[in-house]
């Protein structure tokens, strides 16, 4: 009887350290929507909290990034180029489904669309 509490309760810590682990809805390849002034076209957010800006010409990416979840549908992110490390851009993306919103001090500078 007791060897089956155990169970049950390593069961339970379990399935509750697993489901907070989930992926953030921003995690993933983006796509720009439509041209931006800033020449952001790709968006690539990995899950463990680095992000990439690419543009459409440029090679390799235009800036680097680390990001935090801010709420469930939506996460900051610190950017930099590589001449200028030292002085990080802060940028915020809003998840809406397959949309998102990227936004610089409040005012959308991109919309972009999850890539399957």
């Amino acid at each position: 009887m007791a060897l089956r509490a155990l169970y049950i309760t390593l069961l339970l810590a379990l399935t509750t350290v697993l489901s907070g682990c989930s992926g953030h809805p921003g995690t993933g390849h983006w796509v720009a929507n439509k041209a931006n002034e800033l020449g952001f076209w790709v968006l690539v957010i990995e899950f463990d909290g680095k992000a990439k800006i690419l543009t459409k010409t440029e090679g390799t990416p235009k800036m680097g990034c680390y990001w935090k979840a801010t709420s469930g549908d939506s996460m900051s992110l610190q950017c930099a180029t590589k001449e200028t490390p030292e002085t990080p851009e802060d940028f915020e993306l809003k998840v809406t489904g397959d949309l998102a919103s990227f936004s610089k001090d409040g005012k959308e500078v991109a919309e972009f669309r999850r890539r399957m």
